[in-house]
Order: C-alpha cells, then structure tokens, then sequence
C-alpha cells in the first residue's frame, strides 16, 4: 500500500466530514411582519440524510483500495477504486465533485505505482 493511498484516504474521509459539517447553503426566510431572516444551512440541511450515502462513495473507494487483499486481486482493485473515485469526481464536478479530484488522483497514482512490469519469478 502506498502512501497515495492512504492519501486518498485521508482526503476523502477530510472532505465528507468538511461537507457535512461547514455551511454551504445561505437561506432567507420572511414573515407576514416584512422582516427577513438570513441562515446558512449544510448539505445535509436542504438534501436529507441520503446525502451521506453521496458522499461516502468515493471514501469506500479508498478504503477498499488499502485493504489487504490476496495478491492477484489486489491491483485490479485498486484500478477499480481509481475509477470509481475518479468517475466520482468528474459526474459531480459540477457540485462537490472538486473536493474529491484529489483523492482520484492520488487511487490512480497508487494504481499506476503498484502495477509490475517484471515477469514473475520462477
């Protein structure tokens, strides 16, 4: 496991809590006496609790690429886990997807890292 990959980690994990828990929404709200109330509000606030699912996406990716997996699964799995944080990041670039670029880039750079170019040994 390289250290890219408990990057991608730690970064991702760092981004679910910073979502979930900064303000990201500014509210106003006015009543029958003409004065406006001004409120922030989270991601889970306007979006419900399925937004924790959303984001746990690319955290599981990175989870699963650290994991100790039998040697013959373990580079096509951290392939998949680069795809899929990536992937990630790309469909939902337009909203939180940015956050999680990082991680992306740092599964593909512990995927590209950990291929062999040598034969096996006999």
């Amino acid at each position: 496991v390289t250290g890219a990959s408990w990057f991608a980690v730690a970064w991702s994990v760092f981004a679910c809590i910073v979502l979930l828990r900064i303000p990201l929404y500014s509210t106003a709200s006015s009543s029958s006496a003409e004065s406006v109330v001004y409120g922030r509000a989270s991601l889970t606030d306007i979006n419900g609790s399925r937004v924790h699912a959303v984001l746990a996406i690319p955290a599981i990716a990175a989870i699963v690429a650290v994991l100790p997996w039998p040697a013959p699964s373990r580079q096509p799995i951290r392939i998949l886990s680069a795809v899929v944080a990536t992937l990630f990041a790309l469909l939902s670039a337009m909203t939180v997807g940015s956050f999680f670029l990082p991680t992306g880039i740092a599964l593909i750079i512990a995927a590209w890292a950990g291929r062999t170019d040598r034969p096996p040994a006999t």
